[in-house]
């Protein structure tokens, strides 16, 4: 039986997954976590900080072109557009977000 607490938590996930269906999913498969299902969807507003593991960014040029990030091998994954990563303590969304694409793209 779960707690008040975590029914709680597992409503307001539900309530903002209903009310922000997914455009787009795929299996990912990573070495070390294994098969990962990506749902994406718009939303103007931020999931629930309990759920969010993780901050992707997508970003558009002043062409509204969208940066993707090619293998930097031939033997490397597909091209992708989605930058992210895991935040450091303290950080908010958006500086997280700042932080992962300066990573990723330079």
């Amino acid at each position: 039986m779960l707690s008040d607490n975590t029914e709680s938590l597992i409503e307001s996930l539900q309530s903002f997954l209903a009310a922000h269906p997914h455009h787009h999913e795929s299996i990912e498969k990573w070495p070390i976590q294994g098969a990962l299902r990506v749902r994406l969807s718009l939303a103007a507003i931020l999931p629930p900080a309990h759920v969010s593991s993780s901050i992707h960014a997508i970003v558009f040029n002043e062409k509204q072109q969208v940066l993707y990030l090619s293998p930097s091998t031939p033997t490397g994954s597909i091209a992708h557009f989605l930058i992210g990563g895991r935040p450091e303590a303290g950080e908010t969304p958006e500086q997280t977000a700042a932080r992962e694409v300066t990573e990723e793209t330079g």
